[in-house]
């Protein structure tokens, strides 16, 4: 029946044929929704993280020396293995890695670098009054997702970089010294 004389006389092989020319947009969508999917886990995490460490921040000792916070913020991050902080000198700085280790705990690949610990005034209290209340941010800036599977298959040479992840909350009074 080989010379039937029907074009579409011989299908022997066309279901090879057919898987393929789709196979490799199988693999690639499924690599891709993994990928999407860890890509929206880890940022889950970040977010937890960030919001742990606003929660512990707020309760615990300040990074930075907060006695002129009413007139200005108080910034606190890590440089080179050093924490450091603007608009005042550092309090205490295993506070800062304390924070950095709750954060650690929830998504391992956060470095000290990627965390900012600011402390602005909130307007409740006063040095006079025994304290005020300052508003303590915790942000998670410059955080890498390395690319599993879409990376090498596409050729994409940069990683992806989230946003910022951002958190406030009014923290415990202050009383300058």
């Amino acid at each position: 029946n080989r010379n039937s004389g029907s074009l579409f006389g011989n299908l022997a092989g066309s279901t090879a044929v057919e898987f393929g020319l789709i196979a490799g947009m199988i693999v690639l969508t499924t690599a891709a929704i993994i990928e999407f999917s860890l890509v929206m886990f880890d940022y889950s995490r970040a977010t937890e993280a960030t919001r742990r460490a606003t929660r512990l921040a707020s309760l615990m000792t300040p990074v930075g020396n907060l006695d002129g916070l009413e007139s200005t913020d108080v910034v606190c991050g890590s440089s080179g293995g050093s924490t450091s902080c603007s608009g005042g000198p550092v309090f205490d700085a295993s506070s800062f890695d304390k924070l950095v280790a709750r954060m650690q705990q929830v998504l391992p690949g956060i470095q000290p670098e990627n965390v900012e610990v600011a402390y602005r005034p909130s307007g409740i209290g006063s040095a006079e009054s025994g304290g005020y209340k300052p508003y303590v941010t915790v942000r998670l800036q410059n955080l890498q997702h390395e690319w599993l599977f879409l990376g090498p298959m596409l050729g994409l040479s940069t990683d992806l970089t989230y946003p910022a992840f951002s958190t406030t909350l009014l923290g415990n009074v202050y009383q300058p010294a």
